[in-house]
């Protein structure tokens, strides 16, 4: 007997439902896409645990007649395509016939539909199938329009249930779907309901900007930029934000291509080359692009999901994309980048600090003329070449207006334990010379020449700080004399009821206020207490959003601790007086890691003596 055999229609559709329904935030896409390719202008969805035990989809589209509504639980069953040329001019979102009858297989599934006449609905149609097997079919009463309900998801495929992450997580996704279609289709009101909890009530408007500030709120608009741009049949619009709305994750970047949300290489490439250089690496623009095509220069069926797609001519579009978001980024950047001019000459006919003759909306000449400002600070400095190369502030005199850091003057900052000895964590031996650019703590050692980044290295001390803290259950809290109200995303609002503890061990005091996601920050870390609250909220939200179902606590509190280290740590450009300079020095070489900042930057640099000597051709 041969071994091949041909495998039975519940196996195969099993392994076809693999393709398209990998967790419930997939069946939530596949049903909303139907329900929008019905003409939907209302669409309710419900999730019970996560999606895992219950989905529930209404919308108000056109229905389905008794026999179509069979019909659509048929693999490749459509009514999008008649012939193979339709597939170059598909403009629905779906075409292959597979949603309905993939998610039929692996759930326990209820369809109830009536098809919209011109007097009205007509007789309803119920559908109930279990793992792929139909249980019933009846008529039914029906107002009009479909529901789909699935119970029950992978109930018949434990392999793949086990592969679900915690409730919270997959409700995190499903409302980073819904969002992603709300923002495509700013016509139709969606609401998305959590267990008890509404957590997005989108009503339809006339506008992208609109819904975006219904989903984000008006702070979230204020720094984006818009995008509006077309190219030989290519169109570009949308929003990115600008150089310092920045985030730890690319949890607030959303693609689509003709109304299609899309997961797209292509786009997201553009979009980090665009904007390196301009933010720091390891963080990501806000993004929202629409990309609208022919849709013959495109193949969307790369993949069952229909999130991938291909450009028949990618290079060029990917041009178009790049050349477009740069100039958007230099028309509203209020700087430049080194590339975008140089070094200026000498110009002794041109007062120091004179204003630049030109277009006063130059980015260019802005620049200009702040080199120029600060040459003529600088000019105040010792005047001759070799005084002027190497002018820094004395720890002596110190500056007039610098600060006093208070990294000794808390009890959250209080002196760690006593560090084991290696030579160079001998704080003895660096004493601080003085403060270059107000940026760097240049010191000397009896061997070695310093130069201490100011930022990253108070990031270490308080980094570590916070994290004694947090192990012994006693950060200092800051009740605010005014609380901050905070519109999250859906997705960040999932994120905040996953991690609540979390922010309330370390020292947050964080309520929801009314039904949406809007929530109120009443206390914060005492370390905190010089922050925009508002910045760091968010920026704690997004470096735990990859975090999965059974993050560790050790985890979340590493990077808590680094997000506040990052925002309370004292800035570059920024004077400090001469013991606060000492004393940073000091506590950096206290430190159990006094060599790089918690995300893995350099905190000194080191220039030893017989270095020197052989430059000198003293070796």
């Amino acid at each position: 007997m041969g071994k091949i055999r041909v495998l039975s229609d519940q196996l195969i559709n099993q392994i076809a439902a693999g393709e398209i329904v990998e967790r419930p935030a997939s069946v939530v896409k596949e049903l909303v896409e139907n329900a929008l390719d019905a003409g939907a202008t209302r669409i309710d969805i419900e999730v019970a645990r996560g999606g895992r035990e219950r989905i529930t989809i209404r919308d108000d589209g056109e229905g389905m007649s008794h026999e179509d509504a069979l019909l659509a639980f048929e693999h490749h069953a459509t009514s999008k395509l008649r012939v193979a040329e339709d597939l170059e001019r598909i403009a629905s979102l779906g075409f292959r016939g597979e949603a309905l009858p993939s998610v039929a297989a692996v759930s326990r599934l209820a369809l109830r539909t009536a098809e919209r006449t011109a007097g009205g609905a007509a007789g309803g149609t119920l559908v109930e199938i279990h793992g792929g097997v139909i249980r019933d079919v009846r008529p039914i009463a029906w107002a009009g329009g479909t529901e789909l309900v699935v119970r029950d998801l992978f109930f018949n495929v434990p392999a793949r249930k086990k592969f679900l992450r915690a409730d919270t997580t997959e409700s995190a996704h499903i409302a980073r779907t819904v969002t992603h279609y709300a923002l495509a289709w700013p016509a139709v009101h969606f609401t998305l309901l959590s267990g008890t909890r509404r957590v997005i009530d989108v009503p339809p408007v006339r506008s992208l900007d609109e819904r975006i500030h219904q989903l984000f709120g008006d702070e979230f608009l204020a720094d984006m930029i818009p995008l509006n741009t077309q190219e030989e049949g290519v169109r570009l619009s949308g929003f990115i934000s600008g150089p310092h709305q920045r985030r730890a994750s690319t949890e607030a970047q959303y693609f689509f291509v003709n109304g299609r949300m899309v997961r797209d290489r292509l786009l997201a490439t553009a979009l980090s080359q665009v904007y390196r250089g301009i933010i720091p690496g390891g963080t990501y623009p806000a993004a929202i692009l629409f990309v609208e095509i022919p849709s013959a220069e495109i193949d969307v069926n790369v993949h069952p999901a229909k999130t991938e797609i291909r450009f028949r001519q990618s290079w060029q579009v990917q041009t178009f994309i790049r050349r477009t978001l740069e100039t958007a980024i230099r028309t509203h950047r209020p700087f430049a980048s080194l590339a975008d001019w140089t070094a200026p000459a000498e110009q002794p006919d041109t007062p120091a600090g004179e204003a630049v003759t030109g277009d006063p909306g130059s980015a260019a000449d802005a620049v200009r003329q702040r080199v120029r400002e600060a040459l003529a600070d600088f000019s105040t400095q010792p005047t001759s070449p070799m005084e002027r190369r190497f002018a820094f502030t004395s720890v002596r005199t110190g500056a007039p207006d610098a600060l006093t850091l208070s990294i000794d003057r808390h009890p959250e900052t209080a002196a760690p334990p006593p560090v084991s000895g290696a030579a160079v964590k001998d704080t003895g031996r660096w004493q601080v010379l003085g403060q270059w650019r107000e940026s760097f703590i240049v010191a000397v050692s009896p061997d070695e020449l310093l130069v201490v980044d100011q930022h990253v290295a108070h990031e270490r001390v308080l980094y570590e700080a916070f994290r004694r803290q947090l192990g012994e259950r006693a950060v200092p809290r800051q009740r605010l004399l005014v609380p901050e109200t905070l519109e999250l995303s859906p997705a960040h609002r999932e994120e905040m009821d996953r991690v609540a503890n979390q922010f309330a061990a370390a020292g947050f005091e964080i309520e929801p206020f009314g039904s949406g996601g809007t929530v109120v920050i009443k206390a914060v870390p005492a370390m905190a207490n010089r922050v925009e609250v508002e910045l760091l909220v968010r920026d704690i939200l997004d470096r735990l959003g990859d975090i999965g179902a059974s993050f560790s606590i050790d985890e979340v509190q590493r990077r808590v601790a680094a997000a506040l280290a990052c925002h309370a740590a004292v800035k570059i450009h920024t004077p400090l007086e001469p013991e606060a300079m000492q004393n940073l020095v000091d506590r950096l070489l206290s430190a159990e890691e006094p060599t790089t900042c918690p995300h893995g930057r350099p905190v000194v640099l080191r220039l030893h003596i017989r270095d020197l000597e052989k430059g000198f051709k003293r070796a």
